[in-house]
């Protein structure tokens, strides 16, 4: 059976009823304010966004910012609830499924965190054929949501 993204029980398969930690939200939180924003929060508010025609540029700029608050939301997530939601806020967005795998593999990255261990951002990677250039682009940009600037080679 082949592995399903869009399925929430398939991509954290590993604790269906996972969410961060008290100590990861503090950290991804202080970071957001000292960054003025996550890296993450421009991808989910990038794959928000629908372009209409209809709409002024005013309009559009609202939006945005109202996406970019929706996103700033949901991540991180504190309860199983809001990981739930998150997950299906990026199956359904207007992104290319490429896109969405990768922003499940920056979460995925969030709970490897806790044991050193790549074990489920690895495991996903293989499972949704994440080709390698978007882990490694991700895999930076988590690390740069976390200050982490040393240069290594993972």
């Amino acid at each position: 059976m082949p592995f399903n993204y869009q399925n929430f029980n398939e991509v954290f398969a590993f604790d269906l009823n996972c969410c961060h930690d008290e100590i990861a939200i503090q950290t991804i939180e202080k970071n957001r304010k000292t960054l003025e924003g996550l890296f993450l929060d421009r991808v989910l508010k990038m794959l928000r966004i629908k372009k209409r025609e209809c709409q002024s540029s005013i309009q559009r700029r609202v939006i945005r910012v109202l996406n970019l608050f929706s996103a700033t939301k949901l991540y991180p997530a504190n309860d199983n609830k809001k990981l739930r939601d998150l997950h299906e806020a990026i199956v359904k967005s207007d992104g290319a499924d490429h896109h969405k795998i990768s922003i499940l593999h920056y979460l995925l990255l969030d709970f490897d965190a806790p044991t050193g261990r790549r074990e489920y951002s690895t495991r996903f990677e293989k499972a949704a054929y994440l080709p390698e250039k978007y882990a490694i682009y991700m895999k930076g940009l988590w690390h740069m949501d976390r200050l982490e600037f040393e240069v290594s080679f993972l």
